[in-house]
């Protein structure tokens, strides 16, 4: 039986999930789609065409301990990205670099630990490396770190 993947909704088991919601509003500007229970305890964070959950670890439904999140989003204006995360409660784990597989990027922790990578590619690689249909500015991809951190369980 033939089916098509519709979407991709990852989700960040957190501990205080008021403050995890101001962090990504303020420094990358995503907005509240929803909000779940009372208290709450699940929401819902969306920019552009990407989109991610939250969920509170005293929730029953809660998987993963906080901290344990692990995203790369593709972006453009990185270097400006970089630049203005600075100003807020984010870790700043590996600097703004061109990388050999054809992004430029940078990796923070955001104040739980969870581990982003934000890139965007680098013009010389242009198309050749992307497959057919794919939007880089949604993918959601296994970053370096993931994959240590996995290697390493």
């Amino acid at each position: 039986m033939a089916h098509k993947l519709t979407g991709l909704v990852p989700v960040f088991a957190v501990d205080d999930i008021e403050r995890l919601c101001m962090f990504y509003e303020k420094s990358l500007g995503f907005v509240q789609d929803f909000r779940y229970g009372e208290p709450t305890y699940y929401v819902g964070l969306v920019k552009d065409v990407v989109e991610f959950h939250l969920i509170s670890t005293s929730s029953p439904n809660a998987r993963q301990p906080s901290g344990s999140g692990c995203l790369s989003l593709f972006v453009d204006q990185v270097d400006d990205l970089y630049r203005r995360l600075k100003g807020f409660d984010a870790e700043i784990v590996v600097l703004p670099d061109d990388r050999d597989y054809g992004l430029r990027d940078f990796m923070i922790k955001d104040p739980e630990g969870n581990v982003l990578t934000l890139g965007e590619p680098i013009a010389k690689w242009g198309q050749e490396r992307r497959l057919p249909g794919r939007r880089p500015q949604a993918c959601v991809t296994l970053s370096n770190c993931c994959r240590s951190s996995i290697l390493r369980a």
